[in-house]
């Protein structure tokens, strides 16, 4: 990510810029060492002219007066201050070596502490760099897939308005065909209605006939049970006549049977 690499880069500054600090003091630490060998060099060179002169002014000593010694025992005395002096520097020097070599020491200790963050920083950029490819792939899968949907939105959003169009013309359609069934149903029920009226009327003609058929058929039946009823019934008082005279002589008397009226009734007045 753009965000990650660029702390990245700031560190790399920041690092940077503390080791060029770094750098600085130990280039001086450097001169100084150079400067230390330099003036050491010199110390043994004087140390090495004293030990001669030293040796020339005891010889001297030996075979010269007293009056005659002091001009080399003032250069004696002057390499022995020159001596002091570059010692005295010597050990400043060394004063200033051991305060750097410190310095040196614990900038460094800080230097690996940097360099062991870097490192870690380092590392966790590879990682996020691996993740940053990973989230790419998937970005760009993403973007492929996305791109598909699209498409397919768009077949999807063009198959909607094709079936739009054809449900509004069903709608028309329907419409149209809404309107004709009214028409038909309302012909066809116009057409019943009048064919229901003509057979309402039909029927209560047939009906009409019917009753008046029936009504004539049961006058004729009855005129027709009339007579033999009558016959049925003198000959029934005639026999209940001689039952009755037969009881009252006190003698046992087997029950006439009574002969059975028979009903005829004319098959005209059968339905």
């Amino acid at each position: 990510m753009e965000w990650k690499q660029k702390i990245f880069n700031q560190l790399q500054e920041r690092n940077k810029r503390e080791r060029d600090v770094y750098a600085e003091i130990v280039k001086h630490y450097n001169r100084l060492t150079e400067n230390y060998s330099t003036i050491l060099v010199r110390c043994t060179d004087q140390e090495r002219d004293i030990l001669t002169l030293r040796q020339e002014n005891t010889d001297l000593q030996k075979n010269s007066v007293s009056v005659a010694g002091l001009p080399v025992n003032d250069k004696i005395r002057t390499l022995e201050n020159d001596y002091m002096k570059a010692k005295d520097e010597i050990l400043t020097l060394l004063r200033e070596r051991g305060d750097m070599t410190k310095e040196v020491i614990s900038l460094s200790r800080l230097v690996k502490e940097r360099d062991e963050k870097l490192y870690t920083e380092q590392n966790k950029n590879q990682i996020l760099t691996k993740e940053n490819v990973s989230l790419k792939q998937r970005l760009e899968s993403t973007e492929d897939q996305l791109s598909a949907l699209k498409k397919v939105n768009e077949t999807i959003h063009d198959e909607f308005q094709a079936l739009q169009l054809a449900y509004t013309q069903l709608e028309e359609r329907q419409k149209e065909l809404d309107a004709t069934i009214a028409v038909l149903r309302q012909k066809m029920t116009e057409k019943m209605e009048k064919k229901c009226n003509a057979l309402d009327e039909e029927v209560k003609l047939h009906e009409k006939r019917r009753e008046d058929d029936v009504k004539r058929k049961l006058d004729e039946a009855k005129s027709d049970l009339m007579m033999p009823a009558l016959s049925n019934m003198v000959s029934t008082t005639a026999s209940l006549t001689q039952l009755k005279n037969a009881n009252l002589d006190g003698k046992v008397h087997l029950t006439p049977t009574i002969d059975f009226i028979k009903v005829i009734v004319p098959k005209k007045a059968i339905v």
